[in-house]
């Protein structure tokens, strides 16, 4: 069965920060019927791409959101979407989870995972509208707190977008900052810390 029928977009989103390159992958058909996307994928996605050592705040710590199958449709709970990474809260593996809609324009979008390397030079946004994404600068973001940071978006792009925003602790790399959608949060592991040392204020 074509994997697009069971619920994937079988399509991964790879944006490396050092480069400015973006890209997209095939879904490795390892991770599609035995690991039912979401937490698997994330797993799978972390094994296979984290060498051994790196520090959680190293730009090569992978910043992984991932998606299932349900996610955007009329299951119960399928808003939900999930962040793989290294912690640096624990040092060890995380995975974190959020409702609101993040989830949803993610998957409409194309994308059952994204893939964040590597480490800017100053403080940026990544901007996904389908098939064009964009790494913009976001120094005039920088500093702002969740609220102002996510009122500031819905002025530029409009509510219908949704945004993943680290607010001042993020940025501090303090190891128990969140990443928000809105009013909610991933909120285990410091994977806000994670995004700050990415230079990274916001997913729209």
């Amino acid at each position: 069965m074509n994997p697009t029928q069971r619920g994937y977009c079988n399509r991964m989103l790879r944006i490396d920060l050092n480069t400015g390159c973006v890209s997209t992958e095939v879904l490795p058909e390892a991770a599609l019927r035995p690991l039912l996307g979401g937490k698997g994928l994330g797993a799978y996605l972390m094994i296979n791409e984290q060498l051994p050592g790196v520090g959680a705040l190293s730009p090569d710590n992978k910043l992984i959101f991932n998606v299932g199958p349900l996610t955007g449709t009329t299951a119960p709970t399928a808003g939900r979407f999930g962040s793989t990474t290294k912690s640096p809260a624990t040092g060890t593996y995380s995975d974190a989870y959020c409702g609101g809609y993040f989830g949803q324009t993610m998957k409409y979008a194309g994308y059952d995972a994204i893939i964040v390397q590597g480490a800017a030079s100053e403080p940026v946004a990544i901007e996904i509208d389908n098939d064009r994404v964009e790494i913009k600068s976001a120094c005039d973001l920088w500093g702002t707190t969740i609220t102002e940071a996510t009122e500031r978006l819905w002025h530029t792009y409009g509510r219908d977008w949704q945004s993943l925003v680290i607010g001042p602790p993020g940025e501090k790399q303090t190891n128990i900052a969140s990443i928000f959608n809105d009013t909610r949060a991933l909120a285990r592991g410091g994977v806000g810390a994670v995004m700050g040392a990415k230079n990274v204020k916001a997913i729209i």
